[in-house]
């Protein structure tokens, strides 16, 4: 039996929770595009010496954003509007939401399932300001 994670990504227009599946074959891709984002920060930290290392750097992270998004749609079964949706995230917005799929599939924190706007706060910012 396989495990089931609900995943509710209202900024996509996805109200009710979407049943991901977490096969051994969804979460080998989820470890193969965290694997591809330890390699892009390692060419990142090198030095480019050349436009050639340059072109390389590009050409990775064009590479890692669309196969990112295509694990996504894939994963949540995106229709083509929900697809264009997600066109339209700014890029904090896209990684806060690919790291709460991939976290809840790889099961590293249940509660990455829920969606940031779901989440409650960690402290109430009235008591901030009046302890500040």
């Amino acid at each position: 039996m396989s495990d089931i994670i609900k995943i509710a990504v209202p900024e996509l227009g996805l109200r009710k929770p979407r049943e991901v599946v977490a096969k051994n074959k969804t979460v080998r891709r989820v470890w193969a595009l965290q694997l591809q984002e330890v390699k892009l920060a390692q060419i990142q930290d090198e030095a480019m010496t050349s436009d050639e290392d340059a072109i390389k750097a590009y050409e990775s992270v064009i590479k890692m954003l669309d196969d990112n998004e295509e694990f996504l749609v894939e994963v949540l079964k995106l229709t083509d509007k929900q697809k264009d949706a997600l066109e339209e995230l700014s890029q904090s917005e896209f990684a806060r939401l690919n790291a709460r799929v991939q976290m809840a599939i790889i099961h590293s924190e249940d509660s990455l399932a829920v969606s940031d706007e779901q989440a409650e706060p960690d402290t109430d910012p009235k008591l901030s300001d009046a302890n500040a």
